[in-house]
């Protein structure tokens, strides 16, 4: 076992990601760590500890991306983005 408790871990994990410029969680891990389901939520948990920018993994709905703007001096605007993904699925195959 890594972590003696989901509640270590969460708190480990949030404190490392203090140290990061970019957090990457997908919906379900967000919420697990975060408590928030909503992807905007869950970015602005992170923006609030001092990381500049979270990608929310969305899986087939295409990720989402918060950052700080580089001018923080007058105010802490954030930058909100969603790609959405084609809804014909593309597959690859390992061998080419």
């Amino acid at each position: 076992m890594l972590w003696r408790s989901e509640e270590v871990m969460r708190q480990q994990l949030n404190h490392l990601a203090e140290y990061a410029d970019w957090v990457l969680p997908g919906e379900k891990e967000g919420y697990i760590l975060t408590g928030y389901r909503q992807p905007e939520a869950i970015a602005d948990f992170y923006l609030d500890k001092g990381v500049k920018a979270v990608i929310i993994k969305t899986g087939c709905d295409g990720p989402s991306i918060k950052s700080l703007t580089a001018n923080r001096a007058r105010s802490r605007r954030c930058a909100w983005r969603t790609w959405s993904t084609p809804s014909a699925r593309a597959t690859a195959s390992p061998l080419g």
